[in-house]
């Protein structure tokens, strides 16, 4: 077989270059394993029989960020602050065969549903799932050292994915630092079985009452629900935040629309995922609840300019499918990237 000098360079160099990215592979990631015992975490508890009250308790707290991400509900921890943070996560809209977007957070999967699958193409720590069992076991905790773009080369990740027995509720945990025993995970497990263990004995005795394991500032007594907007920030532009106590009076979702007033198009509107909330509810509507959704970079052409007067539209969609309802509207001007 003949084959004319440019293309044996072009196959000399791809095979060398598929030996070097392999030998990069190879030498950037090294597996290291530790026994860890993994606590009871109360999820086969709600799973079975009381996760309506497991999901009502964290859409009324303050302290988790509860939404539905195509056929599933994910709730995270927000971190602990005076002032509501919105976790400005990856809109899932935007991924392909309904991929659900790379999460950099500690979460709850509380619907899960086996026909989604992670996207493993953007971020290392769902190739690192091989760590998955039940709570209240024992098991070989995998971790891997990677080199590359990470600010720690000596950094050690792991990835840990806690599910109740029948496979209906699972906690990830992540981690990335150099302690070989999993102290970050450790505390994160120990928090949410504290916490979990406390609801479900409420349950079991039929005493629950959401106001005597709600954290402080989840929910206030008002006649009028209090809504507030607020730039995050100063180094990027478009992000902001919508915050504050609302009550609509019935389970469901709520999510921002954001339109340019000049044009009339929508800048932001995402109900479907990670830019919506569930949010607490009471019949008595003089109780409110914390709330908090935030903006990702809201984007407009280069014809509106760097500043666009906007609506910020906040809607509420009943989880019974009946006519969705708009809670408030304010119009500011605000920074926008461009297109």
């Amino acid at each position: 077989m003949k084959y004319s000098t440019g293309k044996i360079q072009m196959i000399f160099f791809s095979t060398l270059l598929a030996t070097s990215l392999t030998s990069y592979l190879n030498a950037t990631k090294k597996k290291e394993y530790i026994s860890y015992k993994i606590p009871d975490l109360k999820l086969l508890f709600f799973s079975e029989n009381h996760k309506d009250i497991l999901v009502n308790y964290l859409s009324k707290s303050s302290e988790w960020h509860v939404f539905p991400i195509y056929e599933t509900v994910i709730a995270i921890r927000r971190d602990k602050d005076r002032n509501c943070k919105p976790l400005l996560l990856p809109y899932p809209s935007s991924y392909p065969n309904e991929t659900i977007p790379p999460i950099q957070n500690n979460f709850l999967n509380l619907f899960p549903d086996r026909s989604l699958s992670f996207d493993k193409s953007r971020s290392l720590r769902y190739d690192l799932s091989g760590n998955k069992a039940e709570e209240n076991t024992e098991i070989r905790l995998a971790m891997e050292k990677t080199h590359g773009n990470h600010s720690d080369p000596h950094s050690l990740e792991s990835n840990l994915v806690v599910e109740s027995k029948d496979k209906k509720i699972s906690l990830h945990v992540y981690e990335s630092s150099r302690d070989t025993q999993r102290s970050t995970t450790t505390k994160y497990l120990v928090s949410v079985s504290k916490e979990l263990e406390k609801l479900a004995r409420i349950t079991e005795e039929d005493q629950y009452v959401d106001d005597s394991l709600l954290p402080l500032g989840s929910t206030v007594i008002s006649s009028d629900q209090v809504i507030e907007i607020q730039k995050i920030g100063h180094e990027y532009s478009g992000e902001y935040s919508v915050s504050g106590y609302i009550n609509p009076g019935e389970k469901g979702i709520i999510y921002l629309k954001v339109i340019n007033k000049k044009t009339g198009g929508l800048l932001l509107s995402d109900k479907k995922g990670t830019n919506a909330e569930y949010v607490g509810w009471s019949s008595n509507l003089n109780k409110k609840f914390k709330f908090c959704l935030g903006t990702r970079q809201l984007a407009a052409t280069r014809n509106d300019g760097i500043k666009v007067l906007a609506e910020f539209q906040l809607w509420f969609k009943p989880s019974n499918n009946s006519s969705e309802k708009m809670l408030d509207k304010q119009t500011l001007l605000v920074d926008v990237m461009l297109k």
